[in-house]
């Protein structure tokens, strides 16, 4: 059997909520899957089966040879038995154990020497030292965090689960600490499965990404293709592709489409199935603006636009757009005050051809 970690199965609660999972990721080596999708959707129900602190009522999960869970079997492992490290949404500290015996609390049948070393180690790789004796309410949230994945990897684990590892922290804190904690995890070199709902998150993090919605997998696939390429409207939606909206294909030729939009034309790469209505997708980042055309450039789309609202969002601003059809661009706040932005201004706005992704409408 190949080395992965494959989750195939059906949780029934009695509320009649369904969640139906099918997950595979390789375990040789660091690699994380976001599971990513709005709240409520069953993410964390995935995470506990995988866990085994829920059972499933159908189906199987299987990591490498073996069998951690299998209905028709009778087969339910303990959490314990699968050797997982799993940090929680608010990082679960006893608020009565310092920094240093939160993370030893793991290693309690380990020999005094060797829990020693290893708390000691996990103390210097994730900078803990100088709180060594300080209880979790001293500390800070992005302390508490570092304190809740060394604890979850003090066992040396096979997988490591988390559970929305930035919902207890605020905006600037996240955006610090999203690099950080991916460059931490591949120093352990072990798969990770992360939920998430916020598709920073999961782009900063993940390697793949398992698209789910009201209990189901919508798509899974690598970082780029889920959320460049959605395969379908639902999940152009749940990715937060800004433009969505219908178009008809009038030519296609060289691999290229000519898309009627609102009565403007626009170029894109055609799709890998003929249809001549389709759904024109357009993310706002690739959305670049300028005060007026440019004569050399590689960029097909230069369409005429109007300003008609524009919102700051931190560092970045998004502006929505009157093309002939409604338009949304992202840039960074920078790039806004460079242009003097402001509504009702008269631009160009600038898409490159493979940057417009056509879903066909069947």
């Amino acid at each position: 059997m190949s080395a992965m970690l494959r989750a195939q199965f059906v949780r029934q609660f009695q509320s009649g909520t369904r969640i139906e999972c099918a997950v595979s990721q390789r375990t040789h080596g660091f690699s994380v899957t976001a599971l990513f999708g709005p709240s409520g959707c069953g993410k964390t129900t995935v995470l506990r089966c995988i866990a085994g602190l829920d059972r499933p009522l159908s189906g199987s999960i299987l990591f490498e040879n073996e069998v951690w869970f299998d209905a028709k079997q009778g087969i339910h492992r303990s959490p314990q038995s699968r050797d997982i490290g799993m940090m929680a949404q608010d990082y679960a500290l006893f608020p009565h154990f310092t920094v240093e015996q939160n993370i030893a609390f793991g290693l309690r049948k380990s020999d005094r020497r060797e829990r020693q070393a290893r708390v000691a180690h996990l103390m210097g790789m994730f900078q803990l030292n100088e709180l060594r004796k300080r209880l979790p309410h001293q500390i800070s949230g992005g302390q508490k965090q570092r304190v809740s994945l060394a604890r979850a990897l003090a066992r040396k684990p096979r997988v490591l689960l988390l559970d929305e590892p930035f919902s207890a922290l605020d905006a600037a804190l996240r955006d610090v600490l999203r690099g950080e904690l991916r460059r931490l995890l591949a120093e352990f070199g072990i798969p990770v499965v992360v939920v998430t709902h916020d598709r920073t998150e999961a782009i900063a993090l993940a390697d793949q990404v398992v698209v789910m919605d009201r209990g189901r997998v919508l798509a899974a696939g690598g970082v780029g293709e889920i959320f460049s390429r959605p395969s379908d409207l639902a999940v152009a939606r749940i990715v937060g592709v800004e433009t969505v909206i219908k178009g008809e294909i009038l030519e296609t030729k060289d691999g290229l489409a000519i898309v009627d939009v609102g009565g403007v034309r626009v170029l894109a790469v055609a799709p890998d199935r003929p249809s001549r209505c389709v759904h024109v997708c357009i993310k706002g980042e690739d959305v670049a603006l300028r005060k007026d055309a440019q004569s050399q450039t590689s960029v097909r789309n230069q369409l005429g636009a109007a300003i008609r609202w524009i919102t700051p969002e931190g560092p970045l601003v998004r502006i929505g757009l009157d093309c002939g059809f409604q338009l949304t661009a992202l840039v960074t706040r920078p790039a806004c005050e460079d242009l003097h932005l402001a509504v009702g201004d008269k631009l160009i706005a600038q898409i490159k051809a493979p940057a417009v992704h056509l879903i066909p409408i069947d």
